[in-house]
């Protein structure tokens, strides 16, 4: 696996705020690099995969890309990092 799933809140870090507007309130879980000792938008380099709820029950992933890092450039750590990201909510059959 490139990464790991990081529990948090939409209110716990201000960069995710702005999801609020599409997930239901409560726990989201981001998939961070291995590497990644805190989530900020520096650490997640430029790219947030987040599995989130979306009304009560649908569960829904998705992945918001933060083009005030590197320009929104996708090198081989981000690339892996979404391969294995897409690959987990397939396995998982989360749209």
């Amino acid at each position: 696996m490139s990464g790991k799933f990081v529990s948090t809140s939409l209110k716990e870090h201000r960069f995710l705020k702005t999801l609020s507007g599409i997930f239901t309130e409560g726990d989201i879980e981001v998939f961070a690099p291995e590497s990644a000792s805190d989530l900020s938008r520096i650490s997640l380099d430029g790219i947030v995969p987040v599995i989130g709820r979306v009304g009560t029950r649908t569960q829904v992933a998705a992945v918001f890309f933060d083009f005030r890092i590197s320009g929104g450039s996708l090198g081989k750590e981000n690339s892996d990092r979404l391969a294995a990201f897409i690959r987990i909510a397939d396995e998982k059959r989360i749209p």
